[in-house]
C-alpha cells in the first residue's frame, strides 16, 4: 500500500466511492492489530478516528523490533466483518471457540 492510500481519510473513501457511481459506504471503524505470528497472540484496538489509529500503529511499529510481531491497521464496517476478511489474525479465537473480541490480549479472561 502506498503512502497516499495509507493517508486516506474516511471522508475521502466515501468520496471515492461516490465519484465512481457507487452508493455511500456505511461508517467504518479502524482496528489496530498487534499480532505475534509464532503464538497467535493478538491485541485488537478499535478506533472511530482513522488518523488516531494510524498514530497508534506507527507508535507500536517504532517500539517493536521483534520480527515475529506484525502491526496492522485495517478498516471494516464491524469487527465481525474484519474477522471474516482477515481471519488469520483471529485463529486463536476461532480455535478456542471464543465468541467475542475485547481490546487487549485474547488469551486473558
Amino acid at each position: 500500500m502506498n503512502d497516499l492510500a495509507k493517508s486516506c481519510t474516511i471522508r475521502g473513501l466515501t468520496e471515492i466511492v461516490k465519484s465512481r457511481g457507487g452508493k455511500e459506504v456505511n461508517q467504518v471503524t479502524t482496528f489496530v492489530i498487534n499480532y505475534r505470528r509464532t503464538t497467535g497472540e493478538v491485541e485488537c484496538t478499535e478506533f472511530a478516528d482513522f488518523t488516531e489509529a494510524l498514530k497508534l500503529r506507527h507508535k507500536l511499529e517504532s517500539e517493536i523490533s521483534e520480527p515475529d510481531v506484525e502491526i496492522v491497521s485495517l478498516t471494516a464496517e464491524s469487527l465481525e466483518i474484519l474477522k471474516q476478511t482477515h481471519r488469520r489474525y483471529f485463529l486463536n479465537e476461532i480455535l478456542l471457540g471464543l465468541s467475542d473480541v475485547r481490546g487487549g490480549d485474547l488469551s486473558s479472561p
